[in-house]
């Protein structure tokens, strides 16, 4: 998230690697990546997860819980797909910088997630290959040039209430949408209970 704030206010020629480009379809294709991630993780068999699988006889590392609050599939990882799709993003814009971010995603977010029995080896490849697929069909021209064009014009008339959106999109990107995902579960469950109240 460092990373995109520098480049949105970083002077450059290079029109790809500034807000035009960064902010409409970063956030597109993050969003997507992680859609696809639940989706694919409520529609396919439920997969355990390593530190719970008794049959692998995972060894827990210091102060992990085997009874962590995880209640969805291991399959497939959806930070994985998240942070693959915001590299590849920056990959588009600078390879030097892409690959140091691809280099930071593998070492801190993905490699702690297997270290800890949260995923398997494949939940992350398959997160990983569904985050960089969609953040090349977010790179399309015809998809790119949309989102800039709303972006542009959003940024235009209402500066404002756009620099605000982006602090919190990058924040609830960083979160991995914990606050999002909290707020659509309590919504949820009211919804269920409102109509058994009713009778």
């Amino acid at each position: 998230m460092a990373l995109l704030w520098w480049a949105y206010y970083r002077p450059t020629e290079n029109k790809l690697f500034n807000c035009e480009y960064i902010i409409p379809t970063a956030s597109i294709c993050c969003a997507s990546a992680m859609f696809v991630t639940r989706a694919l993780a409520f529609i396919l068999p439920y997969r355990e997860r390593p530190l719970r699988t008794t049959e692998f006889q995972f060894n827990l590392p210091y102060t992990m819980l085997r009874e962590m609050p995880i209640h969805w599939s291991s399959f497939p990882s959806d930070h994985a797909a998240l942070f693959f799709a915001l590299a590849t993003g920056i990959y588009f814009s600078s390879r030097l910088v892409g690959a140091f971010v691809f280099l930071y995603v593998c070492i801190a977010i993905c490699y702690p997630r297997l270290y800890s029995g949260i995923h398997w080896p494949t939940d992350i490849i398959f997160g990983a290959l569904i985050g960089v697929v969609t953040a090349c069909l977010g790179n399309i021209l015809a998809i790119r040039n949309s989102a800039n064009s709303l972006s542009s014009k959003w940024l235009k008339k209402s500066p404002g209430s756009f620099h605000a959106c982006f602090f919190l999109w990058t924040y609830q990107t960083a979160t991995l949408f914990n606050g999002a995902r909290d707020i659509a579960s309590a919504a949820y469950h009211v919804l269920r209970v409102i109509p058994s109240g009713l009778h």
